[in-house]
């Protein structure tokens, strides 16, 4: 129902439990990329207690253990040896670490999955970027479809990820969003302008008539 925070330094981990308890069911951060794919990469694996097996996306491997090495380049697609189990690992920028340090916050549960990538498309697609944007990562309780042990299913209560983009953050932008939109309606539905009619011009002349003997130099001429 909480996260905990799985590291080898002691000063992060004061910071982490400063920041956050001993429990927390959500966490502040900030993700390194504008592509969901790199923020969060997804695959699936298989381990055993040597380490990675392999991984694969489901269909051919992308790394595989070869003897003691592990190999990632193949000259012909390999297949996957099967075996493996779904993993989503989430690069954050955790607020109050006072760091710029990687966290990776993993899960093993394809609804987790599913749900992650779905928020950070939206978020992406409504924002038009995932950097420089605060987010909320938090553990919340959801009923999803399980499997029973006569083999069908049931719905239970597991306690899932979700990614949202800081209320605090949203909010102003929101409403800025809804007054720009209601603006756009107030000009769409305003009624048309008369169109001003022309300036009347003086009628035209058909000639031009001038009197040279009424001109001053002509006048000048007779005195």
């Amino acid at each position: 129902t909480y996260f905990r925070f799985d590291t080898k330094d002691p000063h992060a981990a004061e910071n982490f439990r400063k920041a956050y308890g001993d429990e927390p069911t959500e966490v502040r951060c900030f993700l390194p990329y504008d592509d969901v794919e790199k923020v969060f990469h997804t695959c699936k694996e298989e381990w055993v207690a040597g380490g990675l097996k392999h991984r694969c996306d489901g269909e051919f491997c992308t790394a595989l253990r070869v003897g003691d090495r592990i190999q990632r380049h193949f000259a012909t697609p390999t297949p996957c040896p099967g075996g493996c189990k779904e993993v989503g690992r989430i690069k954050l920028i955790l607020r109050g670490l006072n760091r710029f340090a990687y966290v990776t916050a993993e899960t093993h549960s394809i609804n987790d999955i599913v749900n992650i990538h779905k928020q950070l498309t939206a978020a992406l697609m409504t924002f038009g970027q995932l950097q420089n944007i605060p987010f909320v990562l938090r553990r919340v309780p959801m009923d999803i479809s399980t499997p029973t042990k006569d083999g069908k299913r049931a719905r239970r209560e597991k306690w899932m990820l979700s990614i949202e983009v800081d209320p605090s953050w949203a909010e102003p932008r929101l409403a800025a969003m809804d007054a720009i939109a209601l603006q756009e309606a107030r000009m769409e539905f305003a009624p048309a302008l008369p169109s001003a009619a022309p300036p009347a011009l003086p009628p035209a002349t058909d000639t031009l008539h001038f009197s040279y003997q009424r001109s001053e130099r002509w006048m000048g001429f007779q005195r």
